[in-house]
């Protein structure tokens, strides 16, 4: 038995089990999709949209997930960065915090350059794009509306620490690791 191949039968033909391993997408193809996703999460943020940061940041850790199924070296690793900066990301933004979440984003855009660095792969490095995503409107909706206010009303009245998030200014919004 152990000498048997497991084939799959499709319209198409048979695959072996071997071949469907090797037609699955590697972290290259996942991680492209977790940077577009940590683009749209943190300007979500900027804008207090937590509803659609959480979901993006959940969309991220399922990526993470299909990585550690597809390729089991880094089960560990990607599993320790979900706990390590996905989880106090996920805290900051159901308590509404733009400066814990800021602070996790950033501290997770640090960590990747060093596990890039771990894998051999030190070149690639994420920058945060100057801009929010276009094929995104940011803005809360209305059932978000509340909470913003709540939000402003905990700056001290200091309209320029709650504005300022908004500018795209390049020194706030582009991001790299020191």
């Amino acid at each position: 038995m152990p000498d048997e191949k497991i084939v799959i039968k499709t319209k198409h033909g048979e695959l072996s089990l071997e071949q469907l391993a090797e037609a699955q997408h590697g972290m290259a193809h996942l991680m492209k999709e977790v940077g577009e996703r940590y683009h749209v999460l943190y300007y979500a943020g900027k804008a207090l949209n937590w509803k659609l940061a959480q979901y993006q940041l959940n969309q991220v850790i399922a990526l993470f997930r299909i990585g550690a199924t597809l390729r089991p070296k880094f089960t560990e690793d990607l599993n320790g960065f979900v706990k390590t900066h996905f989880h106090p990301m996920s805290e900051a933004i159901r308590a509404q915090d733009w400066r814990r979440f800021e602070e996790a984003f950033k501290k997770g855009i640090q960590a990747s350059d060093q596990f890039h660095e771990k894998y051999g792969y030190g070149y690639i490095h994420f920058v945060l794009p100057k801009n929010p995503p276009e094929m995104y409107n940011l803005t809360p909706r209305s059932d978000q509306v509340n909470d913003i206010c709540c939000w402003l009303s905990s700056c001290n009245g200091d309209v320029n620490e709650s504005s300022s998030r908004f500018s795209s200014d390049s020194s706030s919004s582009h991001i790299t690791s020191s």
